[in-house]
C-alpha cells in the first residue's frame, strides 16, 4: 500500500473527493447508460480495491489518505454500497485482503463493478482470483475462510461469525469457471476427479454418495 503522507485533510478536500471521486463518478456512469442502453445502470453492490485505515493528528483533524477520510464518513453505509466489510476496507491489522476483498465480491449475487484507485489493485485481484478460484468457491460454499489465509483469530472469528453458507451461488461461479476453462484445463481436472473417484472407498461407491 505504499507509505501514508501524514498530511492534514480539510475539509473542502473532503467535499471535493465526495463530488468527483463519488457523485460525479456514479452520475457518469448513469448517463452512459441511459445514452448507450436506454436505461439506468443495474444498482448492486461495488467491489472497492481501496482499503485505508483512518488517522487523525493530535486535535481529532484527519490526516493521510483523503480516500480513507471519505469513506469514514459514510462507515454506517458501506454495508449497503461495498461487497467487502468494513473491517476488511478498513483494517486495523495485518490480513489478507487479495483473498478477502476476491472472497466476499465473488459471494455477492449482485456485484455490479469493481472500483479502485489504480488499475494494477484491480488486476492483483483478477489475477488471484483466477489462480485460487477452487479455493474461493469451495468457502463461498461452505461459509467458511480458508485455513490458509492470513488473519489472526479474533478476526477470523468475528468475520465468519457473519458469513452464511451460499450453495448455490458456489455452484453458479462453478458453472462459469468451467465454462471457461481451456480444454487442457478441463481434461487435467477431470483426471482428477477420476483419480479421486477411483480412490473412494467401497462404502462410499456403494452408497451412491457423490462429492
Amino acid at each position: 500500500m505504499g507509505v501514508y503522507k501524514h498530511i492534514p485533510v480539510c475539509q473542502e478536500a473532503v467535499d471535493l473527493f465526495s463530488t468527483y471521486g463519488s457523485y460525479a463518478y456514479a452520475g457518469a456512469v448513469d448517463e452512459y447508460y441511459r445514452n448507450t442502453r436506454g436505461h439506468s445502470f443495474k444498482s448492486g453492490h461495488l467491489m472497492l480495491g481501496v482499503e485505508a485505515k483512518p488517522m487523525f493528528c493530535d486535535d481529532d483533524t484527519p490526516k493521510g489518505p483523503i480516500s480513507a477520510t471519505g469513506l469514514n464518513r459514510m462507515r454506517k453505509l458501506m454495508p449497503y454500497i461495498f461487497s467487502s466489510p468494513v473491517d476488511v476496507i478498513m483494517p486495523e491489522e495485518e490480513m489478507d485482503l487479495k483473498y478477502l476483498k476476491a472472497r466476499y465480491a465473488l459471494a455477492c449475487s449482485d456485484l455490479m463493478a469493481m472500483s479502485a484507485a489504480f488499475m494494477t489493485s484491480l488486476v492483483d485481484v483478477l489475477d488471484y482470483i483466477r489462480l485460487n478460484w477452487e479455493m474461493l468457491v469451495e468457502d463461498i460454499r461452505m461459509g467458511t475462510i480458508d485455513d490458509s489465509v492470513e488473519l489472526s483469530d479474533e478476526m477470523r472469528a468475528q468475520l465468519e461469525a457473519e458469513l452464511v453458507p451460499k450453495p448455490e451461488r458456489a455452484y453458479e461461479l462453478g458453472c462459469r469457471s468451467m465454462a471457461t476453462m481451456t480444454p487442457r484445463r478441463l481434461a487435467s481436472r477431470r483426471s482428477r476427479r477420476t483419480r479421486s473417484t477411483r480412490s473412494s472407498s467401497p462404502t462410499c461407491r456403494a452408497s451412491g454418495a457423490t462429492a
